[in-house]
């Protein structure tokens, strides 16, 4: 089910931040962050459930201005403890981010 309806024009990947965030499928959005919640809780953390909630403190921003950075950069130092391989996204715990 995915979170996002189309996009009324079609120009090929927009950045969160240029996103018109009324077209998004908030019902699927708070499903899928209760879902992650849910993970987190009853089974022991790993990358998939780190890298879900990342994903959804993105989308759960109202405008990209309002994103949780310092959640986000925390979520991502532990994501990098426990899966120390290249995809990790290590230069988010150096960002200059808020």
């Amino acid at each position: 089910m995915p979170a996002a309806q189309p996009a009324p024009t079609l120009r090929g990947l927009v950045p969160l931040a240029e996103q018109d965030r009324t077209w998004w499928d908030s019902d699927s959005i708070e499903e899928g962050t209760r879902l992650v919640a849910d993970a987190m809780l009853r089974s022991p953390l790993g990358p998939y459930q780190l890298q879900a909630a990342i994903a959804s403190l993105h989308i759960q921003a109202p405008h990209a201005a309002d994103t949780d950075w310092q959640q986000i950069r925390f979520l991502c130092q532990v994501l990098c403890r426990i899966a120390p391989n290249p995809p990790s996204p290590r230069s988010i715990t150096r960002s200059p981010w808020p």
